[in-house]
């Protein structure tokens, strides 16, 4: 009787779960196999990235990811220029020290993927990178039998509770934390920069579900790679 009631107690002070918490993954095949569809289900994210060998810890780069389905869009903003892909097309607004020729009144270029111009060609990898490079799972859910869960656990982050999950890729060391929605917060991963110094790249992801939008740049401001001129 003391049992229930302390129990009745509990929860009629709201001591449960958020109704919006959900059973984390405990397996590798669990993890690889759920988030990306916990992702696309979201829909949206916010992302910041930042290079541990920042002397300035600014964010390298700040973004968005927004899903359609299984079409995935994205926008980053860096120092190297604004890039936005979009039902398969990518849109450049390039830095003022690129080397190339726009048409007047233009500041962005529209490739599409198998363009064999000179700019195209030269993005055509971008396309499947992009997505890559910045989707929470980092290609990891498409190289699962090759990956290994080294390590599962309870790690605080930023005052929230988050699951912290250590995997190895051929190597490569890649470090998830996800909140109590099983969504990402988090992505560490290690690595070698060109000169050899290992680095760590790391990706805050927030948001999830809200407003960010991944749209394309005004027609009237947007020139066809065919048109760049070096």
């Amino acid at each position: 009787m003391r049992v229930i009631m302390v129990c009745a107690a509990l929860l009629a002070a709201g001591c449960t779960a958020a109704p919006d918490r959900v059973a984390l993954p405990v397996t590798k095949d669990e993890l690889l196999r759920d988030l990306p569809q916990r992702m696309r289900d979201a829909g949206t994210v916010r992302f910041t990235s930042r290079r541990s060998d920042d002397t300035d810890h600014r964010p390298s780069t700040t973004g968005a990811l927004r899903w359609d389905g299984d079409d995935l869009g994205v926008s980053t903003d860096s120092a190297g220029g604004t890039t936005v892909l979009l039902d398969g097309v990518l849109y450049d607004r390039l830095p003022p020290t690129t080397d190339v020729t726009l048409p007047p009144g233009k500041t962005w270029v529209r490739s599409e993927r198998g363009a064999t111009d000179r700019f195209a060609a030269g993005r055509d990898a971008l396309h499947d990178a992009l997505r890559a490079l910045w989707t929470p799972t980092r290609g990891l859910d498409a190289a699962a039998g090759q990956v290994t869960l080294t390590e599962r656990s309870d790690q605080p982050l930023d005052g929230e509770h988050t699951t912290r999950y250590t995997l190895d890729h051929q190597g490569r060391v890649h470090r998830l934390w996800l909140d109590d929605r099983a969504l990402p917060v988090r992505v560490e991963v290690d690595r070698a920069a060109q000169d050899g110094t290992p680095v760590t790249d790391t990706t805050d992801y927030r948001d999830w579900g809200g407003d960010a939008a991944v749209t394309a740049p005004p027609a009237d401001q947007t020139c066809g790679s065919a048109e760049v001129r070096y």
